[in-house]
């Protein structure tokens, strides 16, 4: 349990929009969509000690690359995502800022994915197929096991 908390990050705060309830289902925290990346830059100027921010967008998605695929959590992230979870890559390179203000299609991928896809080959440099959208992997992260991180980082 330790480990698991530690793999969040040290110092880090979760800020997430509050719930919404549709006739009579509750969909729970975050679910109302209600914060905006005006709001994480606003924390980050206003707040005193904020580092870094990195506004979140998550799904689940089956994700392909050839003829191989894999149901997976996609999380799109800020530049700053690997640094604030303390998360390094195994290979390649975290994307840029100007890839993220570009919606540039790149994406960092987690081990498990990288396996299923791509067997014992490299993932850098290929193309993996998010919602039939392609995007170019440049890093893959380093094996964490179970956390509450989730395996897919991209732009866009």
């Amino acid at each position: 349990m330790e480990a698991q908390i530690a793999s969040l990050g040290q110092n880090v705060i979760l800020v997430f929009s509050g719930s919404v309830t549709r006739g009579g289902l509750h969909t729970g925290w975050g679910s109302a969509g209600t914060l905006t990346i005006e709001d994480a830059t606003a924390i980050q100027r206003e707040v005193a000690g904020v580092v870094a921010v990195s506004p979140e967008v998550r799904t689940v998605s089956q994700v392909a690359a050839g003829n191989q695929n894999w149901y997976t959590q996609i999380f799109g992230e800020s530049q700053d995502y690997l640094d604030l979870r303390q998360w390094p890559l195994s290979e390649g390179a975290m994307f840029t800022e100007q890839d993220v203000r570009s919606a540039n299609k790149v994406a960092i991928i987690g081990q498990t994915t990288a396996r299923q896809l791509y067997g014992d080959g490299s993932a850098m440099g290929q193309v993996i197929r998010v919602k039939s959208v392609p995007f170019i992997i440049t890093g893959q992260l380093v094996a964490k096991g179970l956390s509450v991180a989730g395996p897919i980082r991209m732009t866009s």
